[in-house]
């Protein structure tokens, strides 16, 4: 097992673009850590490389599942002044459109979260297929004082997921969700002690890895385009 690059030309371990994907070839899955420090809170430039990494790994033979999971426990959607420029000179559209990359990835991708998911980290493991959560593990859109909360990212697949009295909790009470919440409400599909994170990711991996790649592909297609009753915003693409 090797940290490796998606572009063959490409520095082993690039920090700067916010992450690195590790790839297992004899297990055939790709590790996508989130590796921001302090918090891992990625620049719309660093989600639309993480779309793109996310489209090779869909495209690459060797890999059947990939996994996103993070380092530095946080991971927090409060911005710095740099970021919020940076956000506010993207369209919002494009910025859901890379959000939403495992959405559309064809291969089964697992969650592996622990400590904090806020706002578009929320919203990006929600466009996961399934998630695994710990006792250190809390989910939300807080709403920043007096201010509206960092966008709607992520807003249609949970209101889906917890229904509308539970959502209304979430963001008019600015109600942060605990790991056994998150396992309690169905947004996660997992809960584990925080020590046995990586083991369940593990046995999950194993467990996708049995079942046939056309099947799972089909499936998520099929759920894709029922939307299992909506259609998140972000499975279209944004350009004309």
């Amino acid at each position: 097992m090797s940290y490796v690059s998606i572009e063959s030309n490409a520095p082993r371990h690039e920090r700067r673009d916010g992450f690195y994907v590790l790839i297992d070839e004899q297990q055939t899955r790709a590790d996508v850590v989130l590796a921001r420090p302090p918090t891992n809170c990625l620049t719309p430039r660093q989600f639309a490389e993480l779309r793109l990494t996310f489209e090779r790994l869909d495209r690459h033979p060797g890999v059947r599942v990939i996994v996103l999971r993070a380092e530095y426990n946080p991971l927090l959607d409060f911005a710095n002044a740099e970021v919020e420029t940076e956000i506010s000179s993207v369209s919002p559209a494009r910025l859901i459109w890379d959000i939403n990359a495992p959405l559309r990835c064809s291969k089964p991708v697992v969650a592996a979260t622990r400590g904090h998911w806020f706002g578009t980290g929320f919203a990006l493991a929600l466009a996961c297929d399934l998630r695994i959560v710990t006792e250190t593990t809390q989910y939300g859109f807080p709403v920043r004082e007096n201010n509206f909360p960092g966008g709607t990212f992520g807003w249609s697949q949970a209101l889906q997921i917890v229904g509308s009295g539970r959502m209304r909790e979430m963001l008019m009470r600015s109600r942060l969700v605990s790991g056994v919440q998150a396992f309690e409400w169905g947004i996660a599909t997992d809960f584990v002690v925080d020590s046995d994170l990586e083991e369940m990711t593990d046995a999950t991996v194993r467990e996708l890895l049995d079942a046939s790649p056309s099947v799972q592909s089909t499936v998520k297609q099929i759920l894709n385009d029922l939307g299992e009753g909506f259609r998140p915003i972000g499975t279209d693409s944004p350009d004309p």
